[in-house]
């Protein structure tokens, strides 16, 4: 059977001081000339995984934490945030002249910048205002301080995330297994092979028929894995491909 492996990206295909390291490289250079699928299954947007898949010579992306999916830069799978909730939202926004933003899986949207959220996703760049309507809403912002981040949350029953001076209304970002599941439909019935090292990889982890967690992850991540290789700075992808004889050394 062929095989389709999935890689998280932060602290696993990469390390902010290190990038992708050489190892790593060399891994995903073997698995593909075996003719394996090799995907990306992120948290992240798809402007802010683009790169990476193109480093790697990737095609298949599974990003915003599994509520999108992306083949060969073409969007192919989106689940995007509840329009009536975003509108509610952006009604008692307005009551207190709080700045909102519209974010896709590649820009973001308002009446002007937000340095504050540019600081945060500094690969996903400012195009201006544009209507709800003609936007894939991943993301809903507000510029607040901290009188107003009260005021949203005590006025509204939906959970949203603090970025510094951002609050944000996020899609459900346990959902990379309902993304690798999308994904397959374009592919052929494969054995589905996983590598993670956060809470939000614990979806794919019991959804894959193997799951490889890097060392560095917590202990209550680890046990949900099949295996836990070494650190992402000590070659641990390139040592589990290795121990499974997915490659050879």
């Amino acid at each position: 059977m062929n095989k389709v492996f999935f890689f998280d990206i932060d602290g696993t295909l990469y390390e902010p001081n290190v990038g992708v390291c050489e190892s790593t490289k060399l891994a995903i250079k073997k698995l593909l000339a075996k003719g394996y699928v090799v995907a990306i299954a992120s948290g992240r947007s798809y402007i802010g995984s683009k790169d990476i898949a193109d480093e790697l010579g990737v095609s298949y992306v599974v990003c915003d934490g599994g509520n999108s999916v992306y083949v060969n830069g073409e969007i192919v799978h989106q689940c995007t945030l509840d329009k009536d909730t975003c509108l509610s939202l952006i009604t008692l926004a307005k009551e207190k002249d709080i700045p909102y933003i519209l974010v896709d899986n590649e820009h973001y949207y308002g009446k002007k910048r937000s340095l504050a959220f540019e600081k945060v996703h500094p690969w996903i760049d400012y195009q201006g205002d544009k209507a709800f309507d003609d936007v894939h809403v991943m993301k809903l912002g507000f510029d607040v301080d901290k009188q107003q981040s009260d005021y949203l949350d005590k006025h509204s029953d939906v959970n949203m995330l603090l970025f510094k001076d951002v609050m944000c209304l996020v899609t459900d970002q346990n959902n990379k297994a309902e993304g690798i599941k999308e994904c397959m439909k374009l592919l052929p019935e494969s054995e589905i092979i996983v590598f993670g090292d956060s809470f939000n990889d614990i979806q794919m982890f019991e959804y894959a028929d193997i799951s490889v967690c890097m060392g560095q992850a917590s202990k209550d991540v680890q046990k949900h894995a099949n295996y836990v290789t070494d650190e992402i700075s000590e070659d641990g992808i390139y040592k589990a491909c290795v121990k499974y004889k997915w490659i050879e050394e």
